[in-house]
């Protein structure tokens, strides 16, 4: 057409042709309402190339007969997706205001199974109450550490029941990066798995078909750091805005207790050090405060090895005196008082677990020496495995620092004096790695692990004593005999020589 019109043009500007206005008859009156081509038109297109000419009739068609149709497809089309808009956007708002309540009013405590046998512990009950329910926001983090079986998890969820607004976090014993942050899901009640911004559609067929699809799949959280990255991707700016309102508003700051890194730290070490590092940026920032419960060992050197350790503060949970750990056996055991001192005395000191064990034994009817001799058993085992029992290095360690324990009055010596026993540190992190030796990190003493080890300590002791005893008894017996047959030698050489 475009061809047609400057056909018509040029040849007007020729002169003498009448003009494409006066060819195209544009009288929609005529033709039922639809303009059409002249004579002349027609003729001056059929000398450009053989064109010929076609109706232009499809547009107006498909608006007069499908306007309605294609209109409603449109506009459905619109309020579908700004309908799914709108549903992922509220449905992200309810989750995230589910991680809101959580840092306000707490959330995921487990209940205490049987408080009744628990032994009142106040001070270190009020020490835990003041870092897991503070009035004020604490600069630091903290680590609550101690051997196994002293009660740490028992406090911590006694002090995490009282608070309004603490937040308990179990690391399963079995942990992945993608397990950590389930259990972060667990205690924020919010999928940190899952997509923000969910559409309709997607949230629609994972609950009528179970599907996943469109959710983070464990295999992408295979990278610590990915995972991490997804965890603070959606919790950091939630964080920060719920921290401007509670200074607003003069709430309490809220708290996370994860308990059991041990498991972190010996199978995703990397993740702990990126949570480590969060702790003390939020100590930094007056956020919120992070406690860690852990037992001795790697996880607590891991963590006090790092620089993130300068708003890091320790405290120790310890066992029960002896004379607490009797009371609890007369009166929470039922134990009789004698038995009960044997038992703190021999076997289990202050230890709630050992404590709890040795009792639920008698009462199944076990006696107090075929307990004993079993613990020692275990001790044994322990002792093989450190390579105590053999000879060697380690051994020879082993036994000096069990000689220096013994000396001393309370059952301790220095870190310092550790180092001068044992100056190579491959054999002295061997020694304090098993179960027989505990480093207390905060206040630098190295002890027995418990109560039995120290028991069978003094018998292994008392045991090389006598066999070192034994062994020079023969030595002095043999070169008295050879002094002996020695002398005779000589007294009968000495009497040959007279009589000569």
């Amino acid at each position: 057409m475009r061809r047609a019109i400057r056909y018509g043009l040029s040849q007007n500007f020729k002169g003498g042709r009448s003009g494409v206005g006066s060819s195209l008859n544009t009288n929609l009156g005529s033709n039922g309402g639809k303009w059409r081509w002249s004579s002349g038109t027609k003729a001056r297109m059929a000398t450009m190339g053989g064109y010929t000419p076609v109706r232009s009739t499809l547009i107006g068609t498909i608006f007069s007969k499908y306007t309605v149709p294609v209109f409603i497809t449109f506009t459905s089309g619109a309020v579908i997706l700004a309908a799914d808009w709108v549903y992922a956007v509220t449905n992200e708002e309810t989750r995230e205001k589910k991680i809101r309540t959580a840092l306000k009013t707490g959330s995921n405590c487990p209940a205490l199974e049987d408080q009744s046998s628990y032994y009142p512990r106040p001070e270190l009950l009020a020490k835990l109450e003041s870092i897991i329910s503070p009035e004020t926001q604490k600069h630091n983090y903290y680590l609550v550490t101690g051997e196994p079986g002293v009660g740490k998890t028992t406090s911590v969820l006694l002090a995490v029941e009282r608070s309004t607004n603490a937040i308990y976090i179990d690391i399963p014993e079995n942990v992945s990066a993608y397990s950590f942050i389930e259990a972060m899901s667990a205690g924020f009640d919010y999928d940190f798995t899952e997509d923000d911004y969910v559409p309709f559609a997607v949230a629609l067929r994972r609950r009528l078909l179970g599907s996943q699809s469109g959710s983070y799949n464990p295999m992408t959280f295979k990278d610590p750091s990915m995972a991490w990255a997804q965890f603070k991707r959606i919790f950091s700016p939630i964080l920060k805005e719920y921290h401007a309102r509670r200074i607003k508003n003069k709430r309490q700051p809220p708290v996370v207790v994860i308990d059991n890194i041990n498991y972190l730290a010996t199978q995703v070490p990397e993740l702990l050090e990126y949570v480590q590092d969060f702790a003390k940026d939020c100590a930094d920032r007056g956020y919120m405060t992070i406690v860690f419960v852990a037992s001795r060992g790697y996880a607590t050197k891991l963590l006090q090895s790092r620089s993130a350790w300068s708003r890091g503060r320790a405290i120790e949970v310890d066992d029960l005196s002896p004379s607490d750990a009797v009371t609890y056996l007369v009166q929470y055991k039922k134990l009789d008082l004698e038995t009960a001192k044997k038992v703190v005395d021999q076997i289990a000191g202050g230890r709630v677990m050992l404590l709890n064990e040795v009792a639920e034994a008698m009462d199944e009817g076990q006696t107090f020496d075929q307990i004993k001799s079993e613990q020692m058993r275990r001790v044994e085992r322990d002792f093989e495995m450190l390579g105590l029992l053999d000879d060697g290095r380690q051994r020879d360690a082993g036994i000096n620092v069990m000689t220096s324990l013994l000396s001393t009055k309370d059952r301790y010596i220095t870190s310092k004096i550790m180092r001068s026993l044992v100056p190579r540190k491959d054999i002295r992190d061997a020694l304090l790695s098993q179960r027989v030796f505990s480093d207390h990190v905060g206040s630098g003493k190295i002890t027995f692990q418990t109560k039995r080890v120290e028991s069978f300590a003094i018998n292994l002791l008392i045991e090389r004593e006598h066999a070192r005893n034994e062994r020079e008894a023969a030595r002095k017996q043999k070169e008295k005999e050879k002094h002996g047959s020695t002398s005779t030698s000589s007294s009968s050489g000495s009497g040959q020589g007279a009589s000569v």
